[in-house]
């Protein structure tokens, strides 16, 4: 984590490349490497590690913001809906409104966003 907050990404990735050849079941050296990934422009592989944290730990709210940003960064705002649909049931009520609310900014529905979080 510190590498990736100093911007030295290839290093951070390695590190937590290799904290998860140690412990492959531990779900935050997923998280971390495809949320460096994700900062990489990587976002293909950056999802399949964040499924991966999906896999490994579903009540982790992180990882659906994190696959939820990859689709907003890759123009596929439809995909994001969806995604957030089918996954809202392993969301904290508030996380997924905020997320509901995020993806209705990125289409420019800017009232719905405002009252998304307004009823929150």
């Amino acid at each position: 984590m510190v590498y990736r907050m100093m911007e030295v990404l290839g290093k951070s990735f390695e590190y937590n490349k290799q904290a998860i050849s140690l412990n492959p079941s531990h779900w935050l050296y997923w998280l971390n490497a495809g949320l460096t990934l994700q900062m990489l422009g990587e976002y293909d592989e950056s999802e399949r590690y964040q499924r991966k944290v999906m896999d490994l730990n579903p009540a982790v709210d992180d990882t659906y913001w994190y696959i939820l940003k990859i689709y907003s960064l890759k123009g596929e705002i439809e995909k994001a809906k969806e995604f957030s649909k089918l996954h809202m049931e392993f969301i904290d009520r508030s996380y997924a409104n905020l997320m509901t609310s995020h993806i209705e900014m990125l289409v420019g529905n800017f009232e719905e966003a405002i009252q998304i979080n307004e009823a929150n």
